[in-house]
């Protein structure tokens, strides 16, 4: 399941250059779905990071499916942020007044998989 959220991690990725490219969807220089506008790439990539390790010395959180979409959903709004400025946001729904990215959907799902207990494997 693992190679799932990784390829959804490298497909948005693409996306989000693509859809930028195209002028389709909306720079979101916040966190996820736009929240904390003001803050610095630097810090996320450190608190990333400060995440990893911590995933990685614990052997019951290093196989959770919920905090590797949290993870990759992380990363891969790191890596916008860090190319060009911002994450950019392309999916938009009819009943959600917001644009968002595969990247937020990881880590919106991954979070709801870690608090249910990750019985999605």
């Amino acid at each position: 399941m693992s190679w799932v959220v990784f390829s959804v991690f490298l497909i948005d990725v693409l996306l989000q250059f693509v859809f930028r490219s195209k002028g389709v969807g909306v720079e979101n220089t916040g966190i996820s779905f736009g929240v904390y506008k003001s803050i610095d790439w630097l810090f996320l990539a450190f608190v990333l990071v400060l995440f990893f390790l911590w995933m990685r010395g614990d052997k019951k959180i290093k196989n959770s499916l919920g905090l590797s979409m949290v993870l990759f959903g992380g990363l891969g709004n790191l890596i916008g942020r860090f190319a060009t400025g911002g994450v950019w946001d392309y999916i938009s729904l009819p009943l959600v007044p917001f644009l968002f990215n595969l990247s937020d959907t990881l880590i919106s799902f991954g979070v709801i998989s870690y608090i249910l207990g990750d019985k999605w494997k």
